[in-house]
C-alpha cells in the first residue's frame, strides 16, 4: 500500500533531502541509498546519524510541525518514498504497531538531536547519548501549568515534544520555547536554584529525565563529566557577564 500510494523521489549525491530550518512536513522512507544527518551550529557541524535502506527520516518535523532540526544529505544516489499526512493516515492507523514504532523513532531522534545541539550534552559521544535516551519519560502539562519555578531546586531536564512554553522572571518574559527545545539542564546539573520560571502556554508534552539517572551514565566516564562541568561553568560565566554588562559593570 505504501508503494502504491507514496511518491518515489530520487536524491543525487551531495543533494539535500531535508534542509535545516525548513518547514516542510514530509517524512521519508529510504528505499535505496544512504544519507548523512547533521546539525550546522554557529561554530561547528555536528554529525547525528548515517541512515540507509529501510530507515525513516524526517519524522520530527512530521509529528511536530516544527522547523527542521537538521540537514539530511545523500552520500550515495538515494531513492525515498515521500510520506505526507494523507499517505500516513491511509497506511498507518492510530494505535497500530507501525505508529508506535515511528513514535519511538521520533522520541529517540528528537532527544538525540537536541542533546547533540546542547552545549552540555554535545560533548557526549553518540553511544553515550543513546544510552541516556532510555532515561527519558513522557510528562504532560495543561496550558498555564508551571513546569519550573524561579528560586526552587529541582533535578529534572526537559525536552519539548509538542506544544509551547514561556520562560519568565517576575512579569518579564525572557524567551518562548517550541517543540524540540532542551531546557533545565544547567541548574539541574549544578544543583542550584532555578534562575527563571517556565510555564506551558498550550497543551504541552515533554520528555523528562532525572539528573541522577543521567549521572549514573556520565559519571562512569570521568573525562566526559569533567568536560560537561567545564561547559556548564563557561555558560554560567557567560550568562553572568551578560547580566552585569546590562547594568554597566565591567565583565573582565
Amino acid at each position: 500500500r505504501l508503494a502504491k500510494l507514496a511518491r518515489l523521489r530520487r536524491i543525487e549525491v551531495d543533494n539535500r533531502l531535508i534542509q535545516q530550518d525548513d518547514t516542510d512536513r514530509n517524512m521519508y522512507l529510504i528505499v535505496r541509498g544512504r544519507v548523512l544527518v547533521y546539525y550546522q551550529g554557529e561554530k561547528k557541524k555536528t554529525y547525528l546519524a548515517c541512515l540507509s535502506t529501510g530507515d525513516f527520516v524526517g519524522e520530527n518535523g512530521f509529528f511536530t510541525a516544527a522547523p527542521r532540526s537538521a540537514t539530511v544529505e545523500a552520500i550515495y544516489p538515494t531513492d525515498v518514498f515521500v510520506v505526507d499526512a494523507a499517505v500516513y493516515k491511509q497506511i498507518i492507523p492510530d494505535g497500530s504497531l507501525a505508529s508506535q514504532v515511528l513514535l519511538q523513532f521520533y522520541k529517540e531522534r528528537i532527544v538525540d538531536t537536541m542533546m547533540a545541539r546542547s552545549d552540555v550534552f554535545g560533548v557526549l559521544s553518540a553511544d553515550d547519548r543513546r544510552a541516556i535516551l532510555e532515561r527519558f519519560f513522557l510528562k504532560t502539562f495543561r496550558a498555564g501549568d508551571r513546569i519550573l519555578t524561579e528560586g526552587e531546586r529541582s533535578d529534572q531536564i526537559y525536552v519539548i515534544k509538542n506544544g509551547n512554553a514561556r520562560v519568565f522572571t517576575g512579569a518579564k518574559t525572557l524567551a518562548h520555547l517550541s517543540p524540540g527545545t532542551l531546557f533545565g539542564e544547567i541548574a539541574a546539573f549544578r544543583g542550584v536554584p532555578r534562575t527563571a520560571s517556565v510555564a506551558a502556554t498550550s497543551e504541552l508534552e515533554t520528555l523528562v529525565a532525572e539528573r541522577d539517572a543521567l549521572r549514573a551514565i556520565i559519571d562512569k566516564k570521568p573525562e566526559v563529566a569533567k568536560r560537561i562541568q567545564a561547559v556548564i561553568s563557561d555558560r554560567v560565566r557567560s550568562n553572568l557577564d551578560q547580566i552585569m554588562g546590562r547594568f554597566g559593570f565591567p565583565t573582565q
